[in-house]
């Protein structure tokens, strides 16, 4: 299956609010599918798509770090923000250290 063709997949299962189903592409070895993922499953905001989001922010990849912290301000929640502070703490590229700190001022600024 192509990443298109996958992706497509994965909007029709965000449309569906099918978070379980679109957790499945988190595994993904291909970063485009994964990014998809994570942002389909950060518009739809169930208690698993949140805990499947934050545990991406430990993922090896650099850039699958950087979109979960993008995913982790679009929520908006206190539980995000945490998260993002703990990561924070331990992030080591200063790529996804600014995604990061964008991300947390994403979720201050929406607070207002």
């Amino acid at each position: 299956m192509d990443n298109a063709h996958t992706i497509e997949k994965i909007h029709k299962f965000a449309e569906k609010k099918k978070s379980d189903k679109i957790i499945k592409f988190l595994s993904s070895s291909e970063t485009e599918v994964v990014v998809a993922a994570l942002e389909a499953l950060s518009e739809i905001r169930d208690e698993d798509s949140v805990n499947s989001i934050a545990g991406m922010i430990d993922n090896a990849e650099p850039q699958i770090r950087m979109e979960a912290a993008k995913a982790l301000g679009n929520l908006g929640t206190e539980y995000a923000k945490t998260y993002l502070q703990h990561r924070m703490a331990a992030e080591q590229d200063e790529a996804v250290k600014k995604a990061i700190m964008d991300a947390l001022h994403n979720i201050a600024a929406n607070k207002k």
